[in-house]
């Protein structure tokens, strides 16, 4: 079995360009399901830290949830040394806004338009933004 898995994710070196899908939780409908990333180190476990022209991702990687690209786009020296989570990295590289889910705190059902994150930035709501509260921006 562990043959198996070796052979079907083979180990990537530092420097080479992977290719990682983005989840659905972080993406919106219009954006790229994966995106190009390449691996800045390699732990002691096995496990990878990888990055692109906006950062390094908080996140550590096995090797089943990357693949290993054929060419190289990106090189390890190319990536800042900043630490940015997922989320805004996918949005940085969106064609689109985005995720697009802001969660208000509103407590009236968004009747204060000055005070809804979501009036503001002329977002409609929807359930992840206040649950069963009636909103009145759906």
């Amino acid at each position: 079995m562990l043959r198996a898995s070796r052979a079907r994710y083979p180990p990537a070196a530092v420097g080479d360009t992977v290719i990682a899908p983005i989840p659905d939780v972080d993406r919106g409908r219009g954006d790229p399901r994966n995106v190009t990333r390449v691996v800045i180190e390699v732990t002691e476990d096995n496990l990878y830290r990888l990055g692109n022209k906006q950062g390094q991702i908080y996140t550590i990687f096995s090797r089943n949830m990357f693949t290993k690209a054929k060419e190289k786009f990106l090189s390890a020296e190319e990536v800042p040394d900043i630490r940015v989570p997922l989320r805004p990295m996918a949005t940085a590289q969106s064609l689109m806004v985005g995720e697009g889910c802001v969660r208000c705190a509103c407590r009236d059902g968004c009747k204060a338009t000055s005070k809804c994150k979501n009036r503001t930035a002329q977002i409609l709501c929807n359930s992840k933004c206040q649950g069963s509260l009636a909103c009145t921006t759906k």
